[in-house]
């Protein structure tokens, strides 16, 4: 059984990282819904890459590494998440989806990253992570650095706090390569935000996490289905077959899916 810090202790660095993250929630909340109310009535212009398997490798830094094992801060992964004989994290991706034509769109994955104290007193987790590409990831970091985020719940000793912006996403030598059943980046640099940086700092009662540290290289390998057919109303959505009443809207014959 991990030995646990004192009552008040936990009780203070608690609060003080949920203040930390909760005025960033509410400024993440406020641009979503003006964002929702922006985007009401937009139609997609180019055809959707819907992820269904894959996973993004993440590199740590030899940097990060040798600063974590100087603060006594382990990093470990959680299922199902795994971690290879070199140190390279892998996480599955589980969903999403990118517009071809803008790159706008998001990537899901399951599994996450553990950053515990020395005495296991202190665990941090971080999980269920997204890429984020999306217009709401562009105007996210109160910073003001803009462009793609990954985002990830964050719990201390297992208490939830709500998911929040952890690294910036440095695309500047990224190479993408997209077919019509894969997608692959590779190269993402990941750096550490503000709110990620002031988390780690308070629960671990150190200075030592700044943001826009360094944290390492991502490479993202997706399986996708393009979803090109019906982007325009095509069959079955635009009045078509089965959907104004002919073949199959009725309880007739073929076509009950808007099919013939």
């Amino acid at each position: 059984m991990r030995k646990k810090v004192t009552r008040s202790i936990h009780v203070m660095i608690k609060e003080k990282i949920m203040k930390i993250l909760k005025i960033n929630f509410f400024l993440q909340l406020s641009i979503a819904l003006v964002l929702c109310a922006a985007l009401v009535g937009q139609t997609r212009a180019a055809p959707t890459a819907v992820f269904i398997d894959g996973a993004t490798a993440v590199t740590l830094d030899e940097g990060l590494a040798t600063a974590l094992e100087t603060l006594g801060v382990t990093v470990g992964v959680s299922d199902p998440a795994t971690i290879d004989d070199d140190g390279i994290i892998s996480f599955p991706i589980v969903a999403g989806g990118i517009d071809l034509e803008t790159s706008i769109g998001d990537i899901s994955h399951s599994g996450g990253l553990s950053f515990s104290s020395e005495d296991g007193s202190i665990v941090v987790d971080l999980f269920s992570f997204i890429i984020d590409n999306t217009r709401v990831a562009q105007l996210l970091a109160p910073e003001g650095g803009g462009g793609p985020k990954l985002t990830g719940l964050a719990a201390l000793n297992d208490d939830l706090a709500g998911r929040f912006p952890l690294f910036n996403l440095d695309l500047t030598d990224a190479v993408a390569d997209v077919t019509d059943t894969d997608i692959t980046i590779t190269g993402v640099g990941a750096t550490l935000t503000a709110v990620g940086a002031a988390a780690l700092n308070q629960a671990f009662g150190v200075d030592a996490f700044t943001p826009d540290l360094l944290i390492g290289t991502a490479d993202v390998a997706g399986v996708i289905q393009v979803d090109d057919d019906g982007a325009d109303g095509g069959d079955g959505t635009d009045g078509g077959d089965g959907t104004d009443g002919g073949d199959g809207t009725d309880g007739g014959g073929d076509g009950t899916d808007g099919g013939v």
